[in-house]
């Protein structure tokens, strides 16, 4: 994806303060922090690094991001590759999973049937039911209750088929939702006249993509109501991937698949790729902001904003 000439940082420099004097009244001390870590991701104020090609000897050097959640550019980079089977319980053996697998067709029939009756009871407690023709009867409380107790005598069938993509393609849809932010850099048109313009996708209007133009105290007003309270947690980690037990447990998995990590050799998939020939870039130099500010010399070349900070 090619770099973009505007990012939700430019705004923020430039109308960040002067949004704040106006309506801080309004917000928490939280959404300031969210202005000033973008402000300052991947500028001199954070510190750099320098990386070097495991394979070329390629260098080059950038600054670092500020990784907050809420931080377009950070999160863009964050979107994790997952993984899923199951580990025998006594840690012997893989288990994988049947290739044609992805729910349990038999208990989603039952959950889509509980859902289904309870939301008719509810339906019908607030009098939002109508009833004609045979089924009139059931307008009364006892003959419509007699109806539901016969709906779990029966066996639900929910038609359920497999993604056209694939389950790569399923990961993928979930990773843009649990790694998305406000809006994305690239979504982003024009800073003019202290106005924004950004691209949004009109869903009543058959997903007709248009273009939106508003003060930037409304874009800075509407960027901060996503920021998520502090202890809210997006993606809750258990089994393999429990906190507790994650390096124990990962590494027995790969042991059991035959593949290891080294130290030399980390896993790739997330590395910074050297624009040379493609190798693992790896951290071979941290600078400090102080050693930025105290030695010129020491300056960053500006970031490629669209490339995995390595951090």
């Amino acid at each position: 994806m090619s770099r973009p000439t505007l990012e939700v940082a430019d705004i923020v420099r430039a109308a960040g303060d002067s949004f704040w004097d106006k309506h801080k009244s309004h917000f928490a001390w939280v959404h300031r922090e969210v202005l000033d870590a973008i402000v300052r991701c991947r500028t001199a104020a954070l510190g750099g690094h320098r990386d070097k090609c495991i394979r070329c000897g390629y260098l080059t050097a950038s600054y670092n991001s500020c990784r907050n959640r809420h931080c377009p550019k950070c999160q863009g980079n964050a979107r994790a590759k997952w993984l899923a089977a199951g580990l025998a319980l006594d840690g012997s053996r893989w288990i994988d999973s049947s290739r044609r697998f992805f729910l349990p067709v038999q208990v989603m029939s039952r959950v889509f049937r509980g859902k289904f009756v309870a939301g008719l009871k509810q339906l019908f407690a607030q009098d939002k039911l109508q009833f004609h023709g045979s089924q009139q009867h059931l307008a009364t409380p006892v003959r419509f209750s007699s109806f539901l107790r016969q709906l779990f005598r029966q066996d639900w069938i929910v038609y359920a088929k497999p993604p056209f993509g694939g389950a790569e393609h399923v990961l993928n849809y979930l990773a843009r939702y649990t790694h998305r932010v406000a809006i994305s850099n690239h979504r982003l048109v024009a800073f003019e006249n202290d106005r924004v313009s950004f691209r949004w996708k009109d869903y009543a209007h058959g997903d007709k993509k248009k273009v939106m133009t508003i003060s930037a105290d409304e874009f800075l007003r509407r960027f901060l109501l996503h920021v998520l309270p502090k202890g809210l947690v997006r993606i809750r980690h258990f089994g393999l991937f429990a906190n507790r037990r994650r390096s124990d447990a990962l590494g027995r998995c790969r042991e059991l698949l035959g593949t290891t990590v080294s130290i030399d050799h980390p896993d790739q998939s997330t590395q910074l790729r050297c624009p040379a020939c493609s190798g693992v870039m790896l951290v071979i130099e941290r600078i400090t902001s102080a050693q930025l500010y105290f030695r010129p010399a020491l300056s960053l070349p500006t970031p490629q904003r669209c490339c995995v900070d390595s951090s």
